[in-house]
């Protein structure tokens, strides 16, 4: 993720129904304090150095960078034996 980047869950605040997985995904990547945390003030957008303490994302990159960075890492993957 880019360091000028941030995530936030726009559903609440534009009125949507929240699929129905995503609390529970929420709840197991970042916990129920972070979950609730996200959910009840929805449009707090939290930063890449936020996203990546909380486990949201691996790797925090210079802007510009992430697809690259990503793309690193998939062939790191791709290289694992089947």
């Amino acid at each position: 993720m880019a360091r000028d980047a941030h995530i936030r869950v726009p559903e609440i605040a534009l009125g949507m129904n929240m699929s129905w997985q995503t609390i529970p995904r929420m709840l197991q990547l970042i916990g129920p304090a972070r979950t609730k945390q996200a959910i009840i003030l929805a449009d707090q957008r939290i930063s890449a150095a936020e996203a990546c303490d909380w486990g949201l994302v691996e790797q925090v990159t210079e802007p510009g960078a992430s697809f690259h960075a990503a793309m690193e890492l998939a062939e790191k993957v791709a290289a694992q034996p089947p």
